[in-house]
């Protein structure tokens, strides 16, 4: 008992000093003492991982599917400042963000997912994914993505599993992809002496799925817009390009538009949306994936926010748990084989003395003969 004691007491020293600056600098990079500052509209990379599953135990390539792809091409990172959590798997994307420079319903690219859903046919892979429930992981300054989802009545935060790439429709069974995101960025001014010097403290995306009945642009046409792929006949709200005053997409704007399935030529879209955030910090920005989900009724001030303090009291000593019983059964395994091996040892000897015994006795009557 005062041995397993002992060893336990060894782990919970040196397993923290061992794995700490290694997750250290897997988050931050290769100066995890310094946060990454930036300047008004600086290039600010989105870096996508493999995409997991729910369901699946296999992660999948980002692009094995039709999503946009880097005009650049795709290319893994090799920076560990970049590829932060990636573990080698980060690769670049085509999403153009610049800091504190809002975006709205910026075309992002037109892409052919493949046929359509009937039966006695094999469904398109992005279909295959979205009933298989894969999941984007995307990255902004090494912070992965929350899910924003909203309804009637809740806005929920999940911090989680990243979002879902779409979703199947309960009544008619069929799929949707999610062709819009807003991609919502909260920073802080760390130093008000230092006027373009800015942290990044949080990333959330709100994905939609909107119809958008376009036509492409043709060469000529292009000459006379900017980032923009296609004319939209029915633009929501912040897709109107002829509006003086475009809002970001919402909610509100989507809830009543038909969706878009997951089939044929489909137009991807996105917001950007920047928010200063002075009440969160830099070095606390990773406290809030603890909570795991954060529901918030809608007109309600604040949320239904989780007890950050309790879920670090349970995950410790679930951690602690976990390494007690890794301990006990090594200590278990190791008693085991030295009772064998005494258990083999005390046989040994005594089929030695018996054999010796024998031997003795004939010896004897060897001799009085």
């Amino acid at each position: 008992v005062q041995l397993l004691i002992m060893n336990m007491m060894v782990m919970m020293f040196w397993i923290p000093c061992l794995v700490l600056p290694t997750a250290v600098e897997a988050y931050y990079g290769k100066n995890p003492k310094y946060p990454k500052s930036f300047r008004k509209f600086q290039r600010v990379n989105l870096n996508v991982d493999q995409m997991t599953s729910t369901k699946s135990l296999i992660p999948q390539d980002y692009y094995k599917l039709p999503f946009c792809q880097p005009t650049e091409g795709v290319f893994k990172l090799n920076d560990k400042a970049d590829a932060g959590l990636g573990h080698g798997t980060l690769q670049n994307s085509p999403y153009d963000i610049r800091f504190i420079d809002d975006v709205t319903c910026q075309h992002l690219c037109i892409s052919n997912l493949g046929r359509g859903e009937h039966d006695g046919v094999t469904p398109n892979k992005v279909v295959q994914a979205i009933h298989k429930d894969f999941h984007h992981n995307w990255y902004v300054d090494n912070l992965p993505s929350a899910s924003k989802i909203e309804d009637d009545n809740y806005i929920i935060t999940k911090w989680t599993l990243g979002f879902p790439i779409g979703y199947v429709n309960k009544t008619d069974h069929k799929s949707y992809i999610h062709n819009h995101v807003n991609l919502e960025i909260d920073y802080q001014q760390p130093d008000m002496n230092s006027p373009n010097q800015f942290n990044i403290v949080q990333f959330r995306v709100e994905p939609f799925s909107i119809q958008h009945n376009f036509r492409p642009l043709s060469p000529e046409e292009s000459k006379n817009y900017t980032n923009q792929f296609a004319l939209i006949d029915n633009p929501i709200a912040s897709c109107d390009m002829g509006a003086v005053n475009r809002h970001h997409t919402s909610y509100d704007m989507i809830h009543e538009r038909m969706p878009q399935e997951a089939v044929g030529k489909v137009l991807f879209t996105y917001d950007v949306i920047w928010t200063e955030n002075q009440d969160l910090s830099w070095s606390n920005r990773w406290d809030i994936y603890l909570e795991f989900s954060h529901p918030q009724k809608k007109g309600a001030i604040g949320g239904i926010r989780g007890n950050t303090g309790a879920a670090r009291k349970w995950m410790s000593l679930l951690i602690l748990v976990a390494m007690g019983a890794a301990v006990y059964n090594h200590q278990l395994k190791r008693q085991r084989r030295q009772n064998k091996a005494a258990v083999s040892a005390a046989t040994t000897a005594a089929y030695s003395d018996e054999q010796g015994q024998g031997l003795s006795q004939d010896a004897v009557e060897m001799t009085a003969a």
